[in-house]
């Protein structure tokens, strides 16, 4: 926060008795070395996979800047054969195929088919984790008709944007109100900004980067084939709640 903010004892109570966030002054007068404070944060508590989230410009007219940061390094309930994985064709978005390192697993494993879709859940060792996979015939199309009813088929309720949570009002100047923070209105939100990075291994490790896999689902006496070999979704989430943990998207296992 501001140096000079002076929030109300209520909020500040809240944040630590409820939230377990402590309250840090800094100087947002200086934004080179308020930025630099804040991503060396960041930094320390994802291990360096995430250097740098905030810019100075970002800063410039910051009063308050809310962190979080998580990092996950979890195993596969049942990990995939690191000796199985070879290179396999990608079809990317414009249709060229790529060969990629690809994942293999034979077994059970849970999946879905909808209109125009396929999904896996690759659960972590604990159980209170999962990884779900889902495959679009069209990526861009499925994006844009994205809804919560349509992922709660397979995944659980899912919203892409803050805007479409409901959290409208908070970008408006005037119409934001923050006022249990502070007393007043005159704060409102001015930007979100989200970093992930994810790397998927045959022993289920994320940290870094994304690749894609394929994986089969057992079927006695016959097994069906499950191949995740074009652009697709996933999420990790809390098996229980829904909560989601980690999203993004990968059009091409070649990115980094």
């Amino acid at each position: 926060m501001q140096q000079k903010l002076n929030l109300l004892a209520g909020f500040t109570g809240t944040l630590a008795r409820d939230c377990a966030a402590p309250l840090a002054r800094i100087d947002f007068a200086d934004p080179e070395r308020a930025a630099a404070t804040i991503n060396t944060w960041i930094s320390a508590r994802t291990h360096a996979k995430i250097p740098k989230v905030l810019t100075p410009e970002s800063l410039e007219a910051a009063e308050l800047v809310l962190t979080d940061a998580v990092y996950l390094d979890a195993k596969w309930e049942r990990g995939f054969v690191a000796k199985l994985t070879n290179a396999q064709p990608f079809h990317l978005v414009n249709g060229q195929a790529v060969s990629v390192p690809t994942m293999h697993q034979t077994g059970e494993i849970a999946t879905g088919q909808g209109d125009g879709w396929t999904a896996v859940a690759l659960p972590y060792k604990g159980g209170a984790l999962e990884m779900d996979v889902v495959m679009p015939d069209d990526i861009e199309q499925f994006q844009h008709n994205l809804e919560a009813a349509t992922f709660d088929q397979n995944i659980g309720s899912l919203h892409p944007a803050l805007g479409r949570l409901g959290v409208r009002d908070a970008f408006d100047s005037e119409r934001a109100d923050f006022s249990t923070m502070t007393g007043d209105r005159s704060l409102f939100l001015s930007a979100v900004v989200h970093e992930a990075f994810v790397h998927v291994d045959e022993q289920g490790k994320v940290a870094t980067a994304a690749t894609g896999g394929v994986m089969e689902k057992s079927s006695a006496p016959l097994l069906t084939p499950v191949h995740i070999d074009k652009p697709f979704r996933f999420v990790v989430r809390d098996r229980a709640t829904g909560a989601i943990v980690f999203l993004g998207r990968v059009v091409d296992p070649r990115a980094h």
